[in-house]
């Protein structure tokens, strides 16, 4: 009833059969369930439902660590990226120059 095909066994491109949907998605093991069309939605629907008892949505404290977390990342990223973006700039500026010059000399 059933039918487990990995990425494997399926080539690139090649689609289930017409009776057969998709039910669900493995990323860990890229894989891909399917099952016939009318039991595919009931089987995602499960599995949402499972997910969602098993990994409850964030409490207040998670999301407060996410959002500092996420105000730090950025923050260094700031703080990093500015001095690389000069220097680059003026590598390539001078990179430019450089081709000028030898443009220049070859006339």
């Amino acid at each position: 009833m059933i039918k487990r095909e990995s990425g494997v066994s399926l080539a690139f491109g090649c689609k289930p059969p017409k009776f057969y949907g998709l039910a669900y998605r493995e990323p860990c093991r890229d894989e891909m369930v399917f099952a016939v069309i009318p039991l595919n939605l009931i089987i995602r629907l499960f599995r949402s439902l499972w997910h969602h008892l098993r990994y409850p949505t964030p409490d207040g404290f998670d999301r407060k660590v996410r959002e500092a977390y996420k105000a730090g990342y950025e923050a260094g990223l700031k703080a990093n990226l500015v001095p690389q973006k000069i220097k680059i700039s003026q590598i390539l500026s001078e990179v430019d120059r450089a081709i000028d010059e030898l443009r220049s000399q070859k006339v």
